[in-house]
């Protein structure tokens, strides 16, 4: 007797919906490991500014007893490093140059477009509708996004 083998043959999109399968389990993924990472950054952070000390730059550094192997690199503590910023005070910049009457000399006045402007004067016959047109540029983007009932 004869034996029958059934062959399943796949249909030409199951190979595109094991992607998206594939896509949303990575998705997902990653997700769960960038809030683990967020997480642990935090712990360590919190550690180091409580165990760690402080160098000349001011970064605050945790030293491991021994050495981390990981990979290709040894790893000897981690550290919260100190990063200044500056940024201007329009505030206390404005006061300090009407007090010393250099207000004038140390502005400029920018003249800017104002759209609701526009639209009124196309409203107002001044402008048509084709030149309003032409002031607004156009661009076409897709996201990609799966469906979900």
């Amino acid at each position: 007797m004869a034996s029958t083998r059934t062959v399943r043959r796949r249909s030409p999109g199951s190979a595109i919906v094991s992607k998206l399968l594939q896509f949303l389990v990575l998705k997902d993924e990653a997700k769960t490991t960038s809030e683990r990472l967020d997480a642990l950054k935090k712990d360590l952070t919190k550690h180091v500014a409580e165990h760690g000390e402080t160098d000349d730059k001011g970064h605050r550094n945790f030293v491991f007893p021994d050495p981390l192997a990981y990979g290709d690199k040894s790893y000897t503590g981690f550290q919260q490093q100190r990063r200044v910023t500056q940024s201007f005070d329009t505030e206390v910049a404005e006061k300090v140059l009407k007090d010393k009457d250099l207000w004038e000399r140390a502005t400029v006045v920018v003249r800017e477009i104002d759209q609701n402007e526009v639209y009124v004067l196309n409203q107002e016959g001044l402008l048509t509708d084709d030149e309003l047109d032409s002031m607004f540029a156009e661009r076409e983007t897709f996201a990609f996004r799966p469906i979900s009932e």
